[in-house]
């Protein structure tokens, strides 16, 4: 006789085993069928055909259990929150493959004035909505109120209301930097007082590379609001070097090399914008004495041969004068 565990047969849950087991070999031949496959729409979808197969096991062994016992309702919820996270990936998945076919037609990138950081924050920003839409259906599965829920925390909804209001802040902040076009990887801009290069402009934040190679994070929402020069709105590129002498270089030779640089940027006449020109001793560095060297040349100018121009110059002065470029050294004192 057939043993009862639960309200229902011990056959039913070797029954339902043996579909889990199924679809487990059926995923394990898919995954070395397609071991290899360059296909960039089986990669894609992978993750979705193995949910699905799950999906729809558990689906079909609702029929091995009793309705409405214990056990049946815990694979019914199960069940719904497969198809759950399985549609919520086929939905990402689908918006991510329709943002890179606009993203290759040049076309279509144009008149939505789409560029590879728009690309990037639009796939995070399905991804986190989506996250969020599928968390809270699995919540009213599982018989949760999320509104209750959120209200009954108390202090911690307050902390979620914030935390919810610095994402979508930051969020709208970085959609006005993308589409306005204010800002760009690579613009040389000034922040906040804070002078650099922007390497990066997230989802959240926007990252700026100052002169002495330090990362400066600012927040979207920050940027939106402040006070942004952008040094490549307009004909005039600031160019910025970093010379490093050797630590026992005197301070004469330091004033020197410094008169020097000066010179040599004054007396090109590709450099237009002479009160740009700024060279100084500013940093004690682990291993050098360092001089900030900064000035502006029109952007129409070749800036390949003004530099190189100016590393020839710099380099047969200095060694005319026996001012040494520094290196990484280590100094060792012996007692006896």
């Amino acid at each position: 006789m057939d043993k009862i565990i639960f309200d229902n047969k011990l056959s039913s849950y070797l029954l339902f085993l043996l579909f889990i087991l199924i679809s487990t070999s059926i995923t394990l031949f898919l995954l070395i069928f397609f071991k290899g496959k360059k296909s960039n729409t089986i990669r894609r979808f992978f993750l979705f055909y193995i949910l699905l197969i799950y999906s729809i096991s558990f689906h079909i062994s609702l029929i091995f259990f009793t309705k409405y016992t214990q056990v049946y309702n815990i694979v019914l919820n199960l069940t719904k929150i497969l198809y759950v996270f399985t549609f919520t990936f086929l939905f990402v998945s689908l918006m991510n493959f329709l943002i890179e076919r606009i993203y290759r037609d040049e076309l279509l990138k144009q008149r939505v004035n789409l560029s590879l950081q728009i690309e990037s924050l639009l796939k995070k920003t399905v991804l986190i909505f989506s996250l969020i839409v599928a968390l809270t259906v699995t919540l009213s599965i599982l018989g949760v109120n999320v509104i209750s829920l959120i209200t009954g925390l108390g202090i911690g909804s307050a902390a979620i209301a914030l935390t919810a209001q610095d994402l979508l802040s930051n969020l709208i902040g970085g959609m006005t930097i993308f589409f306005s076009k204010i800002l760009n990887v690579g613009d040389l801009v000034e922040i906040n007082g804070e002078v650099g290069y922007i390497v990066s402009i997230g989802l959240r934040t926007t990252k700026l590379k100052r002169y002495d190679n330090k990362i400066v994070v600012f927040p979207n929402s920050i940027v939106a609001k402040s006070k942004i020069i952008n040094h490549m709105e307009n004909d005039i590129v600031k160019i910025s070097y970093v010379l490093q002498l050797e630590y026992k270089t005197p301070v004469e030779t330091i004033k020197k090399a410094a008169d020097i640089v000066t010179k040599i940027l004054n007396d090109d006449e590709r450099i237009k914008e002479k009160n740009s020109i700024n060279v100084g001793f500013y940093k004690f560095d682990q291993y050098s004495l360092n001089l900030y060297v900064n000035f502006a040349v029109n952007k129409n100018r070749d800036i390949g041969a003004i530099k190189e121009d100016f590393h020839y110059l710099v380099k047969y002065n200095f060694d005319r004068e026996g001012i040494n470029f520094a290196f990484p050294t280590q100094t060792v004192e012996l007692k006896k």
